[in-house]
């Protein structure tokens, strides 16, 4: 019976056990990363440079065109939540071209299962079981329009079966830019600065097959900057990235809605909808939603005036509005030992607000490449209120190399 317990939360929101006012969203799928290099970098996926592109699947597609013929290729497998609900996985299999110096195409596809669920009757005795899964598919362009910046653009198609009279299908799109800029450039030091942003999952709404009720997609604004050091080490390089994020949903806040003094019950009108007392009505288009889940907060501290109606502390409202902020800091050092072997570890830091969910880890990755294939692990370190992320980790395997690229000996 706990696995039933669990499982709305599961397909409704990826701010699992949150307190306060957290927002929620469908497809979850679309916003959880696989890929080890981007968990162990606590997620940041709006930048990044010429070494890895697994950020224009999940966060800016403009990343893909980084100046360079390549082809690329990714297996990711993430265990999930697996505190909570056993068999759930988060899986990814990745492919990238840069067919030329100005474009580069690329293809994701996602499965993300949560295992089986068995659901009972009042007695406890199991009445069916059903494995609920979601599938995405994903085409991403992009184009060096200059010599430092790049555009890129996503297309997805992401379908749900969460029960088996329960399915939901949504399209969505990513959009992204990146510019970069080479400050220093001798014989023994590099240094390159990078900015980039991005919005993903901009989409329909998800609608489910024999019911009335409707979610957001989690379309997400994320922008970010690194700072790189190439240092000459030996024979090889030492290459040091310093990278900070900022993201937020673009999905309209919970709003407070009107009570009765007398009973504390919400207050419905003519209609039979519930009538909005602080905040906005969150039954809106996507595109107004968009714009509006930036100052539609009701702001989380106050009360209930003799009226039922909702009032919030002074400075409550930009306050939570502030709060639906998450910074992501992170830092990857990597030794080129040679053209052929790559040595490599990230680290990371998540902070979200404890009123919108609390997930707060740390993050780390090894890694290393040989002859062009690549491994990847990562693993999280979960602290504050919200732990079940804890031990989450994360595998990948892949290749990548530039095109015309001459495979050199170790010495």
């Amino acid at each position: 019976m706990k696995r039933l317990l669990v499982f709305p939360f599961l397909i409704l929101t990826f701010n699992l056990l949150a307190q306060f006012n957290t927002i929620t969203t469908s497809f979850p799928s679309l916003a959880i990363n696989a890929d080890a290099h981007l968990n162990g970098t606590a997620g940041i996926g709006s930048v990044s440079d010429e070494h890895s592109i697994q950020g224009a699947f999940n966060g800016n597609p403009a990343i893909l065109a980084n100046g360079s013929k390549y082809v690329s290729a990714n297996l990711n497998h993430a265990p999930w939540l697996r505190r909570l609900v056993p068999g759930v996985s988060n899986n990814s299999a990745q492919f990238a071209l840069g067919i030329s110096k100005r474009y580069a195409l690329g293809f994701q596809f996602k499965y993300f299962t949560l295992g089986n669920i068995q659901f009972t009757d009042q007695f406890g005795n199991v009445t069916t079981q059903y494995a609920p899964t979601e599938t995405s598919l994903q085409m991403n362009q992009a184009f060096r329009i200059s010599g430092n910046w790049s555009i890129g653009a996503a297309f997805k198609l992401a379908s749900a079966k969460y029960l088996s009279n329960s399915n939901a299908i949504v399209f969505a799109v990513d959009l992204g830019t990146q510019y970069q800029k080479k400050f220093v450039e001798r014989e023994n030091l590099k240094t390159f600065f990078r900015w980039g942003a991005g919005i993903t999952n901009l989409g329909n709404k998800a609608f489910f097959e024999n019911s009335s009720l409707s979610n957001y997609i989690p379309t997400t604004l994320q922008t970010g900057s690194m700072f790189s050091v190439h240092s000459k080490a030996g024979n090889g390089w030492l290459v040091n990235n310093v990278s900070y994020q900022v993201s937020k949903l673009l999905v309209p806040s919970p709003p407070r809605y009107k009570i009765d003094p007398a009973t504390m019950d919400v207050i419905q009108d003519g209609n039979g909808e519930l009538i909005v007392s602080s905040g906005r009505d969150p039954n809106v288009p996507v595109m107004q939603g968009v714009v509006q889940s930036f100052y539609d907060a009701p702001g989380m501290a106050g009360g209930y005036n003799e009226n039922g109606e909702w009032e919030a502390t002074t400075g409550q409202k930009i306050s939570e509005e502030w709060s639906e902020i998450i910074h992501h800091v992170a830092h990857e050092v990597r030794y080129e030992v040679s053209d052929n072997l790559i040595l490599k570890m990230r680290e990371g830091l998540f902070l979200e607000a404890s009123a919108k969910g609390g997930r707060k880890y740390f993050s780390f990755a090894p890694g290393i490449e040989l002859y062009g294939f690549r491994l990847g692990y990562s693993r999280w370190l979960a602290f504050g209120q919200n732990t079940n992320l804890s031990g989450t980790h994360s595998f990948s395997i892949g290749f990548h190399r530039k095109f015309g690229y001459k495979w050199r000996s170790l010495n």
